[in-house]
C-alpha cells in the first residue's frame, strides 16, 4: 500500500501469506501510528495497492478509513496481479477516494465546499494555519481558495465573524429563523455559542419553515480534531456569514 511515491506499508495475509478466498481481511494501520505520521496528510488522496507477485489475488471490495472518517469503499471487481499480462499489478485509488469525497457534499461545485470536500479525515492543522484550535483557519483556509478574502494565520471565529460584518454580509440566528436570511451553500457557519467554524453545504430539512431544529449539513475543521462533514441544526448558529 502506497502513499503517493515515497511512502508504503506492507499488507500481510493471513499468517503473512495466505489471503484465504472470500475472506474479509482488515488492517488497523494505528498499530504503526508512528509511521504514519510521518506522511504527509495529503499523501491519504493519492493511495495504491501495489503488489511485485504473479500470484494475483482478485479484490471484490475496498474499504479505507481515515481518521473515522471512511474516504473509499468501493465494490470493484478487479484483480491486482502482476503477470505479464494483467492490467493491474498497481491499482491507482485517487479518483475513487475523490469520489467518495465529493459524495460526502453532495458533488457541490461551489469553490469553497468543493475545495473543503477533499479535507475530510485529514488531521495536520498546519497545513491550514497555526495548528491548534484550526477549525476557524480552516474554514478562512477554504474561503481563500475560492479567492475571499479571509484572514489567514492564527485566528478564531470571532475574527471570521469581523471580516463578514465589514462586509456587511453577516447574519444573525434571528435573522435565520425568521427567514430574513436563508443559507446558502458556502457560507460561513460560526457554531457552538460562537466557539467553532465551518461551512454550510445543505439543509437536510426544508428550509421553507425554520427553526432551532433545523438540520443542515456542515464540513468542518477540528471536530473530533479532524475535517469532516457533520449534522447540525439551525439552533447551534449565533451568527453567519454570506459567502456566495
Amino acid at each position: 500500500m502506497y502513499f503517493g511515491k515515497t511512502h508504503r506499508i506492507k499488507l500481510w495475509g493471513v499468517n503473512q501469506t495466505e489471503f484465504p478466498k472470500g475472506w474479509w481481511l482488515t488492517w488497523n494501520l494505528n498499530q504503526v501510528a508512528d509511521f504514519l505520521e510521518t506522511i504527509p496528510t495529503d499523501k491519504w488522496d493519492k493511495i495504491h495497492l501495489v503488489t511485485d507477485s504473479t500470484d494475483g489475488i482478485k479484490l471484490d471490495r475496498i474499504k479505507i478509513v481515515h481518521s473515522d472518517v471512511t474516504i473509499l469503499d468501493w465494490t470493484c471487481n478487479v484483480w491486482l496481479d502482476n503477470s505479464k499480462m494483467e492490467a493491474h499489478g498497481m491499482l491507482g485509488l485517487a479518483a475513487k477516494i475523490l469520489s467518495k469525497k465529493l459524495g460526502l457534499v453532495g458533488n457541490c461545485w461551489v469553490p469553497q465546499i468543493h475545495r473543503a470536500a477533499r479535507e475530510p479525515g485529514k488531521t495536520d492543522g498546519f497545513k491550514y494555519g497555526q495548528g491548534t484550535l484550526w477549525c476557524s483557519e480552516f474554514a478562512s483556509w477554504c474561503l481563500r481558495k475560492a479567492l475571499w478574502d479571509t484572514p489567514p494565520g492564527s485566528i478564531g471565529s470571532q475574527d471570521m465573524e469581523d471580516y463578514f460584518n465589514g462586509l456587511e454580509r453577516m447574519y444573525t440566528h434571528d435573522q435565520i429563523i425568521n427567514s430574513e436570511y436563508v443559507l446558502k451553500t458556502g457560507d460561513y457557519l460560526r457554531p457552538f455559542n460562537g466557539n467553532h467554524s465551518g461551512l454550510f453545504v445543505s439543509y437536510i430539512d426544508s428550509a421553507t419553515d425554520p427553526s432551532d431544529s433545523t438540520k443542515i449539513k456542515t464540513i468542518e475543521g477540528n471536530t473530533g480534531s479532524r475535517v469532516n462533514v457533520k449534522t447540525r441544526t439551525l439552533g447551534d448558529l449565533p451568527s453567519v456569514g454570506n459567502a456566495r
